[in-house]
């Protein structure tokens, strides 16, 4: 039997990615927002969830370059478990949200609204291929249409 550790996350960037320099390269840190709607009253409310989520790799570069607070975005990512040391002594149990993988994906749904709204997946591929539509951005990035056919999607 195969097992997956796998997040999928639509939501709105709270800020501005934050770039972290890392001897190796960099980490990017995003504070993701989702809503849960339930009915109150007969209202419909939202209930906000925050999620933290690291950035590494070249999905970093990318999020650095591309990702502003207010934008809309999907992300596959995994959930990692790491312990660390408290203040007091003590060890505490940390989960973490983690984009750094070849099969992981971040992808633009809705830009703020000062910009195009536009979709972008950045998909760490070996080639560096970026699914789009609409209008293409002016980065450094390569760009491809996505796959159209089964035979062309890469397995995890």
């Amino acid at each position: 039997m195969r097992y997956r550790n796998k997040v999928e996350l639509i939501g709105n960037l709270g800020q501005d990615p934050k770039v972290v320099q890392l001897e190796k390269g960099i980490a990017v840190n995003i504070s993701l927002a989702t809503n849960k709607p339930y009915k109150a009253n007969g209202e419909t409310e939202y209930e906000t969830e925050w999620h933290d989520i690291s950035i590494y790799g070249r999905h970093a570069e990318y999020a650095a370059k591309e990702l502003k607070k207010g934008m809309c975005i999907l992300i596959e990512a995994k959930l990692r478990t790491r312990t660390v040391d408290t203040a007091e002594g003590g060890k505490l149990r940390v989960k973490e949200i983690v984009v750094n993988e070849r099969q992981h994906c971040l992808m633009i749904l809705d830009r703020a609204s000062s910009q195009n709204s536009t979709t972008h997946v950045h998909n760490n591929s070996d080639d560096s291929s970026t699914a789009y539509k609409g209008k293409l951005p002016t980065t450094s990035t390569s760009y491809a249409a996505p796959p159209q056919r089964k035979s062309e999607l890469k397995p995890f």
